[in-house]
């Protein structure tokens, strides 16, 4: 699992080909909402209307659309009102090209940036898996803390890493014995609550589905 870009991601295939890549979703929230902040008036939009904001965050939520059905989710998105109504200003907006496929002279689809399957979380929802590399994040985050110096000499820093090493070890065998890490509270909420939020696809209009698992998470 990684972020989106596109010399790690070119990397890992030319090393690894026999791996599949998935992306972070979080990483995949993040480029999008770096994209629609970059944009003056499509800030504005998001700003000034959280109706605006909702309709946006439809687009993030197609990466819980079953990754078949995506296109056609997306299309029904872009021909909705809202979007209608402001096509100018989303024509600057790049998630057609990078997450979906642009269109060439002859009307046919192009393939994406990114291609859908690698960003597509409907699988892992469903079955309970990771879809983001937090935890990745996290260990970072807690070596960061230890060693507690943003330049630590080269003394500190082995001392510190030898610390993480014999700290990773403990975890490594409580794992063997049968202990596995629980989520927090809120985490366990969060996760059931979007998960029913999916599970619902197919049993309700596109569109209302997009709108209810757009309200799992803010841009």
């Amino acid at each position: 699992m990684t972020d989106f870009e596109t010399g790690l991601r070119n990397a890992f295939v030319n090393v690894f080909p026999q791996v599949t890549l998935r992306g972070c979703w979080f990483h995949f929230r993040q480029c999008n909402v770096k994209h629609m902040n970059g944009d003056p008036e499509l800030r504005e939009l998001m700003s000034t209307d959280p109706g605006w904001a909702l309709e946006l965050r439809k687009l993030i939520a197609l990466s819980f659309v079953p990754k078949e059905e995506v296109v056609a989710a997306f299309d029904e998105v872009e021909s909705s009102r809202p979007f209608l109504d402001n096509a100018e200003i989303l024509e600057r907006y790049i998630f057609n090209n990078t997450w979906i496929g642009g269109f060439d002279r002859r009307g046919n689809r192009k393939p994406p940036l990114f291609s859908i399957e690698s960003w597509n979380c409907y699988d892992s929802v469903i079955q309970g898996l990771l879809k983001t590399n937090n935890f990745c994040e996290g260990f970072n985050n807690a070596f960061s803390s230890m060693l507690s110096a943003h330049h630590p000499t080269l003394d500190r820093f082995t001392q510190d890493l030898l610390k993480r090493q014999r700290l990773t070890e403990c975890t490594m065998e409580q794992f063997l014995a049968g202990t596995t890490p629980k989520p927090s509270a809120t985490e366990q909420k969060i996760a059931e609550k979007l998960k029913h939020s999916v599970d619902r696809y197919g049993t309700i209009p596109t569109l209302d589905f997009l709108r209810g698992a757009a309200y799992n998470f803010s841009i």
